[in-house]
């Protein structure tokens, strides 16, 4: 294309004019997008429409540029690049501008190897995926992982964009998880089929209601476990509906410096099956930022589990366990709570809460490396309890007794934005006699902690 054009992104630099292009007339005569093989027309379609609305030079070219993230937002296209020209041919008109967007898709398979933390384990993921499977940003992947601490799991998952929805999402999954939880005893095998939609009410908010039927295989993973574990050795049935409520404005979701997190599960399994209760849990965070790189963060989780059925007992691995480097530090992991023969038992209901501050590292100067360290000093507490009682208020009370506290101090790495590791010097301030304490070094590696 010959004559004026403007290429975005645009990079700011100093220029003394100082014309204000909102003032400009404009409008986009034609789209063109350049390079679409085997994506449906329907999907490019519904990403261009708010580029046709542009009323201005300035609002033609934020709306190419809004227009150019969604379509890299697909996940589709390894490429997106926009060039805006005046009109041209027989139908152009005054103030009429053509916007073209080159785009280079995805090939058709992709694979790689990669690393995960959860619950304090290091995963090796293998994954293989078909980008935009049939045309409409659809895809299918499938990932196997196998854990320091002896977990695996493999899923095979097809996930969608729903147009008919603004930013919605659709997954099904068929999964097969297996799971160890040594300081109760058990091992848990899950096979199962799951199907959700999520979808983003803001920039900041998102909910995702799913169902999930799986089949359970829980077995003891010595001769010494006792009866409490041993009584729901087997398979059970479960069927759930699960809704998740997030409210997330923190910078980085691994060691934020600003923000706040609000989210809350509610689940509901009694769909069928034989596991039959209401389980709630919520997820509080509150980043504080003070002077000179300093940060004061607040955090709080509780959950409860209510089982409904006539003489119905929940699962051990349905469950709340607290403790551990990535919860209550100071404890070993699932170490705290009611037990029997040494193995924690797990509750129905339990709070935890901690205070960090987080500081810059002393005489360092500044630098990238420097910023994934931060030296932080803790105050945790919480508790947990299996009180009989269906009685809320008489659980909570219960709650409030014994209460677990921890402080001390020490470091935090952040790796990327997948995980963070701490290296910690704990001091247990308050626990129960047989809760299984920790005084001096604990490291803990994971992406969530409290």
């Amino acid at each position: 294309m010959g004559g004026r054009f403007t290429k975005i992104p645009v990079v700011e630099t100093e220029t003394e004019d100082d014309t204000d292009w909102s003032k400009v007339g404009a409008f986009v005569q034609k789209v063109v997008v350049d390079g679409v093989r085997r994506t449906k027309d329907f999907v490019i379609h519904d990403q261009l429409k708010d580029v046709l609305e542009a009323k201005n030079f300035a609002d033609v070219i934020k709306q190419s540029i809004a227009v150019k993230n969604k379509l890299e937002a697909l996940g589709i296209f390894q490429k997106v690049g926009v060039l805006i020209d005046v009109s041209r041919g027989p139908d152009a008109v005054e103030d009429g501008y053509e916007v073209t967007f080159f785009v280079q898709e995805s090939s058709r398979i992709k694979g790689g190897i990669s690393s995960s933390f959860t619950f304090n384990e290091l995963n090796c993921v293998v994954g293989l995926q078909l980008p935009n499977f049939t045309g409409i940003a659809d895809r299918v992947f499938t990932e196997f992982g196998i854990g320091s601490n002896k977990s695996k799991s493999f899923h095979v998952s097809y996930l969608r964009p729903l147009y008919s929805f603004d930013r919605a999402i659709y997954k099904a999954s068929v999964f097969q998880n297996i799971s160890q939880r040594p300081m109760a005893g058990f091992k848990l095998l899950e096979q199962g089929l799951s199907s959700e939609i999520s979808a983003s009410f803001s920039p900041w908010g998102k909910q995702t209601l799913q169902w999930e039927g799986t089949i359970r295989n829980l077995s003891v993973l010595a001769k010494s476990v006792p009866f409490d574990v041993r009584e729901h050795s087997g398979y059970t049935l479960k069927s759930s509906l699960r809704h998740i409520l997030s409210l997330d404005t923190r910078n980085s979701s691994v060691l934020p410096t600003n923000g706040s997190l609000i989210e809350l599960i509610n689940e509901f399994a009694g769909l069928g099956g034989n596991v039959k209760h209401f389980k709630h849990e919520l997820s509080l965070q509150f980043n504080c930022p003070l002077v000179s790189d300093y940060v004061l963060q607040q955090s709080f989780k509780c959950g409860l589990i209510h089982n409904f059925g006539k003489d119905y007992k929940a699962e051990p691995c349905d469950l709340f366990f607290l403790g551990g480097p990535l919860t209550l530090r100071g404890f070993q992991q699932d170490g705290i709570g009611p037990q029997v023969d040494g193995y924690f038992l797990g509750a129905p209901i339990y709070w935890a809460s901690s205070l960090h501050l987080y500081t810059p590292i002393p005489f360092a100067a500044k630098s990238s490396l420097i910023s994934f360290i931060r030296p932080h000093l803790f105050l945790n507490c919480g508790n947990i309890s299996n009180l009989a009682s269906n009685d809320l208020k008489s659980k909570v009370v219960d709650l409030s007794k014994n209460i677990c506290v921890s402080t001390g101090l020490g470091l935090c790495l952040r790796i990327g934005q997948i995980a963070r590791l701490e290296i910690n010097y704990c001091v247990p301030l308050s626990f129960h006699h047989n809760d299984a304490t920790i005084h001096g070094p604990q490291c803990g590696v994971g992406f969530t902690f409290l």
